[in-house]
């Protein structure tokens, strides 16, 4: 273990024993990851996290599993500042630790209250007093937030041994028992006993169940509002949901109804395409397939744009106004009205690009194809 690896275990033995937290430790290699968790009085539904540990072996693919970090999902280097990936790359060029610290908070919602990264590299692997205060002031101030939340709703699903889940757009909490689904409000009081095999509650206050096979619209007091004829209702996402019918997809709103035509081969989950931040949504749409060629629908069920594409390339809610996409084998973009943008003569590339030649273009903020003046880092060339 060298002098870094040393100072990391002093480090996190001493957040353990001064803060009260549990101490464990993931080793793999040269991988060292000390876990400091702490389970709330509200105990099972609320805990923190701090997480020390080194990026290493681990890193090989540009990618970190955060099933290291205590969860399920990948954490990408892309998803942090210009500045600290380079910091990364240049650390793991000259064989250089980086050491990585987390300090997240979850709650009944399963909601991150703070989510704190924290890169120090190699010589510069120093933790003094101010780290030590700082993560000491900030677990101190998210443990008294804890204790203020979600309060009567713990209680009633602690004395009744229920599995809980937030529903951020109804503000309901989903609860299982025995593989059943039911539902609880905010107060802890009971909406529906846990009877379903599936549950989606609405922002109408209305809730879809599944029992038997059978999907139901029905009311908080239990009452049948409507019998839904699909076989499968997906969880709804700002008020649609997609549905099947015999092997085809459509679309439904809150009350059930069909929204265009129940045809299609295939529909992916709403995505939105935005300009630049999150709360600039420009348009949100659906990925229809009929017949292997892929088009856009609208919330409402229309066809917004032509059946021709191989592939689209949602990747997660898109920032800055356009997709990119296929057609007979080559790409181009779209914009956010469905428009295509250019002639499709370009190769798919995964940084986020389109590829002609050695030349990267993107669009620009007037939604122009320009080419990429600062050339990525070439795939040989990553550090990890």
């Amino acid at each position: 273990m060298n002098y870094t690896y040393k100072k990391i275990k002093n480090f996190a033995t001493l957040l353990s024993k001064e803060l009260g937290l549990q101490m464990h430790i993931h080793k793999e290699g040269k991988t060292l990851v000390y876990f400091l968790s702490e389970w709330l009085d509200l105990y099972p539904f609320a805990w923190v996290d701090i997480n020390i540990g080194t990026y290493d072996k681990w890193m090989q693919d540009y990618h970190m599993s955060r099933e290291i970090l205590g969860g399920g999902d990948w954490y990408a280097l892309s998803d942090f500042s210009e500045e600290k990936q380079a910091m990364v790359r240049d650390a793991r060029r000259k064989g250089e630790p980086v050491v990585w610290i987390e300090m997240a908070i979850r709650t009944i919602r399963y909601k991150r209250h703070e989510d704190r990264c924290a890169l120090i590299k190699g010589s510069e692997c120093e933790f003094g007093d101010g780290d030590f205060n700082y993560i000491k002031e900030w677990l101190e101030e998210r443990r008294a937030k804890v204790a203020s939340e979600d309060v009567a709703a713990l209680k009633v699903v602690n004395s009744r041994g229920l599995e809980p889940h937030y529903h951020e757009q109804s503000k309901t909490i989903i609860v299982e028992k025995n593989y059943k689904y039911g539902l609880l409000d905010m107060q802890g009081e009971i909406i529906c006993e846990p009877l379903y095999d599936n549950i989606h509650p609405l922002r109408n206050g209305n809730v879809i169940v599944c029992k038997e096979k059978s999907w139901s619209l029905i009311n908080r007091q239990g009452d049948i509002l409507k019998n839904l004829e699909y076989d499968t209702v997906r969880e709804f996402v700002d008020g649609f949901a997609v549905v099947t019918l015999g092997g085809k997809y459509g679309i439904i709103d809150e009350s059930g109804n069909v929204l265009g035509e129940l045809k299609y081969d295939k529909i992916r989950s709403l995505v939105s395409i935005s300009r630049y931040n999150e709360e600039d949504k420009f348009a949100e749409y659906f990925e229809a397939c009929i017949d292997g060629k892929w088009g856009f629908l609208n919330k409402q069920g229309k066809e917004m744009s032509p059946f021709v594409y191989d592939e689209i390339h949602m990747r997660y809610d898109f920032e800055g106004g356009f997709v990119r996409v296929c057609k007979n084998g080559k790409w181009g973009y779209v914009n956010d009205k469905c428009e295509e943008m250019c002639e499709f003569v370009y190769e798919f590339d995964w940084r986020d690009f389109l590829r002609l030649g050695d030349k990267l273009y993107k669009p620009n903020a007037d939604g122009v194809l320009e080419e990429y003046e600062k050339k990525p880092v070439d795939d040989n060339d990553l550090p990890f």
